[in-house]
Order: C-alpha cells, then structure tokens, then sequence
C-alpha cells in the first residue's frame, strides 16, 4: 500500500512539473500601448485564454505544448515555441497594417447579408459539448462596489436544445462586509439582470442583433478591409435611424468573408438615442434600464469554431417607495478554457439552480484564479477584489 501511495505521488508531481506556467502582457509593437482581448492559443488543442485591458494574460501548458499563437483581429497574428525562460513575457504585436478599407455596395441588402451570417454563425455552433470556462461578475450601487464572485464552471452544452446544464466547480466570492446587513442590500440580491446559467446560450444566441434584423428602425453599412498581407475582414456597421424617436442600438458585427462566419460582434445603447430612455413600471417597482453594452469573440480553427471570450455590461436605476432608490451596474466576463465535443450528461443533482454565481459562494480546493487559465484582473480590478474580502 505504501509503494502504491508513493507512486500515487510520484506520477501527480511528475505531472504537476510538466506542467508549464506562461505568464506575460501582449502590447502594440508602435506604440508601446498593452491590446485587450488578444486571444492565446495552445496549438493542437481547444485550450485558450484572454489578454485583459492591460494586456496581461496567464495561460498553463500541457507538456504537449509545442508552439503558442496570439492573434487579435487588429494585428498580425504571432506564433512562438515556449520554453523555460517564457515566464515573464512581452509580447509585441505588429499592427495588420490596413491597406484598404472601403464601402463595399452590393446587389443585397445589407441586412440580408448580417442575417445569412448570423445564421451560419448560429448553425456551426450548434455542437453538443462540454466547455471549461472561468466566469467572474462585478455589482456597484450607487457607483460602489458592493459584491463580487467568480470560479471555474463547466457548461454542459444541448446541440437539439441549445440550452446548457451549469456545473459550478470551484468559486469564491466577497461582498462588503456590511453589505448584507440592509432591507436595501438584502432586496439588490433579486436584481441581477444576468443569468450564470445562461452565459453560453445568450452569447451563443447572437439576440441583440437579431432584434436589430427584426426592426424596421436601423440601416446596415458594409464595410470590407484588407491589411497587408492581403487578408480581408469585413465588417457590418448597424446604424440606428436618427429620425427614429425612440431607444435603440448601434454596433458592428466583423465576420471572415471566406466561412461567414463571426468573429467579433459588439452592440450597445446608441448615443444619440438615449435621450429616450424612459422609465416603465415593474410590478410595485419602477425600473429605469440606463445602458447596455455586449461584446463576444470567437475563434475559427480550421474546421473548428468557437466562442473565446463573452462580456455583458448593464447599468439601471431602481426605484420602490421609501425603500430603494439606487442605481447599479453589473458586468460579466466569461472565457472558454477549454471543450471537449460530445454528449456529456451531468448529474441532475449537481446541477447549479441560482441565477447568479454569487449565491455559489466560497467554495475551491486550490486558488483557482492563480493555476488555471483565467481571466487576470486588472490592479483597479485587484484593489477591488481585495477590498470586498
């Protein structure tokens, strides 16, 4: 028994020192200045993560690993073969060099186009699988922080359904330390707009730009660039209508042209049309839903496609009597780690039931956000993080 335990031990820690941590920041090789959101790829594998805003990222290699990729839709992709001394890296990326970017005017409409894309984005990702991703959400009232909550879940993907089982693996998470003491506080835990159980299918589902296309209120411009290299983008511009008197939204939808495929969409409140916002009355509440901003990125990998990062921000003002008057903002960041494609069941009762990953509370075996492929928080983000502890 003993011999068995230490070879137990033996082939953990071998596995362990095989293991490889890259940890580095990714910047603008003309102007110094860190890029957000690159992506970082093993190659050979599913597994990826996703620079933050400071342009930091970590990432664990399997022994496997033989060479990394950063790519960014901005910029010239990068590959390098790791080694021991890749530790501590600065990356620079040379821009894509944008030959050409021009108005592109077509036979269809514009809308059309945006529709034929979406759909095919929507049909290819339409897989079932199991995907490894680290989730994080930040609350504010009244322009302070007052909760937040991350961790390590798995999301049991549907092909026929779409819809996904949530298996919670490992979380921590902190709010102020008299946060929980209020009527007021106590009431905020029934406002979350997001839904964690949700994250994939709402990503997935590509909804905002399919109210978009179901509105007679926007028009469409289309767009096609081309660096260098000759590699072309093209790129939907959704512009909402100035006549229109009423709230709507702007953003732009950038696909390859070769697969109509998506690979980065973003869609916010049009600036211009938010001085129709208006409040509407829920149940004995009144709600005023003051900004909403969404942006998903995705990867194509030769026959491979998938979401690689999805952030949701939304801002609103909630008023009821006496006994609330606040505003609160909520964002949430998901990364896809890893997948594995295939039907996999879980257990019903491991199924996670809460609409917010917060109410999962302080549960991990390791410190999970420092040995797994996650999204690092930025020092405003750390001084956060550690003052809600």
């Amino acid at each position: 028994m003993k011999q068995l335990l230490f070879l137990l031990l033996l082939v953990s820690t071998v596995s362990f020192a095989q293991q490889k941590t890259l940890k580095g920041v990714i910047k603008d090789i003309t102007t110094q200045e860190p890029i957000s959101r690159a992506t970082i790829s093993v190659d050979g594998t599913n597994i990826n993560t996703v620079a933050n805003d400071e342009g930091s990222f970590r990432v664990i290699l399997p022994s496997s690993a033989k060479s990394i990729t950063i790519s960014h839709l901005s910029y010239r992709s990068y590959n390098f073969t790791p080694d021991k001394s890749n530790e501590d890296l600065e990356l620079f990326l040379e821009p894509g060099g944008i030959e050409l970017e021009e108005l592109v005017v077509t036979n269809i409409p514009v809308s059309e186009i945006l529709q034929q894309v979406v759909g095919n984005s929507r049909k290819r990702l339409e897989k079932s699988l199991l995907l490894n991703t680290y989730y994080r959400e930040f609350v504010k009232v009244n322009d302070v922080y007052t909760k937040f909550a991350d961790g390590l879940l798995d999301y049991y993907v549907k092909r026929k359904s779409g819809a996904s089982d949530l298996l919670v693996k490992q979380s921590r998470s902190s709010r102020l330390v008299d946060a929980g003491t209020t009527k007021r506080e106590q009431m905020t835990d029934a406002l979350y707009l997001f839904d964690v159980r949700d994250a994939i299918s709402d990503a997935y589902s590509f909804k905002g730009i399919r109210n978009v296309l179901s509105s007679p209120n926007y028009n469409f411009e289309l767009r096609m660039r081309t660096d260098k290299n000759g590699k072309s983008v093209e790129i939907i511009k959704i512009i909402p209508k100035a006549e229109v008197q009423k709230l709507l939204m702007e953003g732009t939808v950038v696909y390859d042209p070769a697969t109509k495929l998506i690979l980065e969409m973003d869609i916010k409140y049009s600036e211009a049309h938010k001085k129709y916002i208006s409040e509407v009355n829920v149940l004995i509440m009144k709600f005023t839903l003051l900004d909403e901003f969404k942006k998903t990125g995705f990867r194509i990998d030769g026959s491979k496609y998938i979401m690689t990062y999805n952030k949701h921000r939304a801002n609103f003002h909630a008023k009821m009597g006496n006994k609330l008057d606040d505003t609160f903002d909520f964002v949430s960041d998901i990364v896809a780690m890893d997948y594995k494609e295939g039907e996999f069941d879980l257990d019903k009762k491991l199924k996670y039931k809460e609409k917010s990953l917060f109410a999962a509370g302080t549960h991990f075996t390791e410190e999970f956000w420092k040995t797994n492929n996650t999204l690092l928080p930025t020092e405003a983000e750390e001084k956060v993080i550690q003052s809600l502890k």
